[in-house]
This record gives structure tokens, C-alpha cells and sequence, in this order.
């Protein structure tokens, strides 16, 4: 089987074998991982105009959503250059004839949308006419069902951390923790901030609050392997990679359920501790300090969301998964 993979983050290079070639070509700033976005190298252009050039014909292309009509936030010319695709591409058969003649005939066409966006892109539905489309904050209404002229298959997608990163954290856990409750990030959303309030709070009470105000990610790693609890708002709309860091240090997450809408897995007292997003911010500190004054159900739910860790979001786990989806379909 070959792949051609033109999204920004490639979920399916673990998978690469004698059997499956995956050629990844990073078409944007690469924001599926921990860590801040990381900008694509500069040989990334030119290695996908080399395998334009060459013509050779892939069994899949991934790509990104294509939000193409969206502008905001772009330069003169990338805004030119995305209302002229936009036009072009704006009538199904002309893409149609432009996949083909780029990629060949028998290509089939997969979409992983890794954007805050909470519905399916129109156009990449219409204008792609992908077969699978794996977003990360699907309604819960729409997994499962499939839209678009080409009946396109919606999924859910999960967010993913390396395997190197999940096992050095596991590694380094020692003992039940110094610190109650740790705190870290960018207080840019609503949740967040009550997060960072109520922590305040607890502090007041207390309870010891490990607050990282600093981008370092040792000292993230050193705070969060020695607390109980972690706070984990959302971060990439609300599917945040928080309550996956937390899990593999073996901290149980403490987090809000998705103001939206959006499917997940968590569940509360089995791999995450869920409260309602309308919670106050003394009301989130009442909810954690129930938590830390009944410390016997935190050692399930950490064990609870590392098996969530584990079957669904480290990378090598989800690359296999997505390309057996890939195999079965006809």
C-alpha cells in the first residue's frame, strides 16, 4: 500500500513497513503533538513538488481539512492564493479532474481535521469527496454517520503523544506525589482561567498547588510526575493533550466536560474526574477538594485513564488503527 500524506501532523508514519510506504509532506505548523506548533522544514515544498512532479500513484492522500475560503489571520498572497482555489475548486467536477490528473484515478482520499472547528469542512466534504473523514472535535451526533455527495464515513479522532514520551514519563513515576494539585499552560479560554482560580483557592485552603508560570518543559514534567491531580483545561478546542500527559505521569485528570458538544471518552470516576463546565470557580475547588479528601478513588482513575492512554491516543496504537480502516475499505 501507498500513502501520500500532506497534512500538517502525519498520524500514519508508525505504520511505515516493507509493506506500507507512507511519504509524509508537511503542507502547515505541525500542532497534533506536546509542545508548541512547530513550523514545517523548508525542504518540505520542494519534497512535495518532487512527488508531484513524479507522478506516482498513491492507494491514499491525506490531507487537512482545506478550509480553503477561510482567510483570517493569512498574508496578502496566501489570501489570494485561497479565494483562487477556493473559485477553481468551488465546482466538484473541476476538482474531481485536478485529483485525478495530480494523483491518478484509483486515489481514494482521507481527511484528518485536527482544526478547533466543530463541524466538518463543506468544502473539503464536497470538493475532496474523501471516503473517511477523522476529526478531533466531531459532534457526538455525526461519529458514525457520513455526509457529503460522496457519503464520506465520519469519525472521531483522537488526540495522540509518542510513544517515547508516554513510556519516559511512566518511567520516571515515584510514590503518590509531593504536590495535591499541579496547574500549567496558557490561560487563554474561559475554563482555563476558573481552572487557575480555583487552584488559587485551594492553596488558601491548604492544599498544595504546583503552579508552573513558565514555559519549561522540565520543570512541567518535574511537577506533574509529583501531583496527585491535574488540572486539564481545554487546550486545542477541547480535546486538550493535558489529561494524556497526566495520565502517562500518572496523575489523575481533573477536567470540564466539552461546552460544545463534542464526542470523548471520558468518564467520570473511571479514567478522568468530570465536572460540569457552568462550575463556578469555588465550585471547581469544592469538586477537587471532595477529590483529595477521599484520596482512594484517585489510583483508579489514574489506572483508568492510562488504559484510555494506552488503547486510544499513543501514536503507534492510532497509526495502526487508521490504516486497518484504510485496508477494509473497498
Amino acid at each position: 500500500m501507498k500513502i501520500l500524506d500532506l497534512t500538517t501532523d502525519s498520524l500514519l508514519l508508525p505504520v511505515r513497513s516493507a509493506e506500507v510506504e507512507v511519504v509524509h509532506c508537511q503542507t502547515g505548523r505541525a500542532v497534533m503533538h506536546s509542545g508548541c506548533p512547530k513550523s514545517p522544514p523548508r525542504s518540505a515544498i520542494p519534497r512535495l513538488v518532487f512527488e508531484l512532479l513524479r507522478a506516482r500513484r498513491y492507494d491514499w492522500v491525506i490531507v487537512p481539512p482545506s478550509h480553503v475560503s477561510w482567510t483570517t489571520g493569512n498574508g496578502f498572497f496566501r489570501r489570494i492564493i485561497k479565494r483562487t482555489l477556493a473559485w477553481f475548486l468551488s465546482n466538484p467536477p473541476a476538482a474531481r479532474l485536478a485529483r485525478r490528473l495530480v494523483f491518478g484515478r484509483s486515489a481514494r482520499f482521507a481527511v484528518t481535521d485536527y482544526s478547533d472547528q466543530f463541524y466538518p469542512s463543506e468544502f473539503a466534504l464536497k470538493c475532496i469527496e474523501p471516503a473517511h473523514y477523522f476529526q478531533l472535535n466531531v459532534p457526538r451526533d455525526l461519529v458514525g454517520t457520513c455526509l457529503g455527495p460522496a457519503q464520506t464515513r465520519i469519525h472521531y479522532l483522537p488526540t495522540v503523544i509518542q510513544d517515547d514520551l508516554i513510556d519516559s514519563l511512566v518511567a520516571k513515576r515515584s510514590g503518590e506525589g509531593e504536590h495535591d494539585v499541579f496547574v500549567a499552560g496558557t490561560y487563554h479560554n474561559e475554563q482555563r482561567v476558573k481552572q487557575l482560580e480555583s487552584t488559587r483557592l485551594l492553596t488558601e485552603r491548604g492544599w498544595k498547588v504546583f503552579e508552573l508560570g513558565e514555559k519549561s518543559f522540565g520543570k512541567f514534567t518535574t511537577g506533574i510526575l509529583a501531583s496527585k491531580l491535574c488540572m486539564s483545561g481545554k487546550g486545542l478546542a477541547y480535546h486538550c493533550f493535558r489529561p494524556l500527559e497526566a495520565a502517562a505521569a500518572g496523575a489523575a485528570p481533573v477536567s470540564h466536560g466539552p461546552e460544545e458538544g463534542t464526542y470523548h471518552d471520558y468518564v467520570h470516576g473511571e479514567n478522568c474526574f468530570l465536572y460540569d463546565p457552568k462550575l463556578t470557580p469555588p465550585e471547581i475547588a469544592d469538586f477537587v477538594e471532595s477529590i483529595l479528601k477521599d484520596p482512594i478513588r484517585i489510583p483508579k482513575v489514574v489506572e483508568g485513564a492510562r488504559a484510555l492512554l494506552n488503547q486510544k491516543h499513543r501514536a503507534s496504537v492510532l497509526a495502526a488503527n487508521l490504516l486497518r480502516l484504510l485496508q477494509q475499505t473497498a
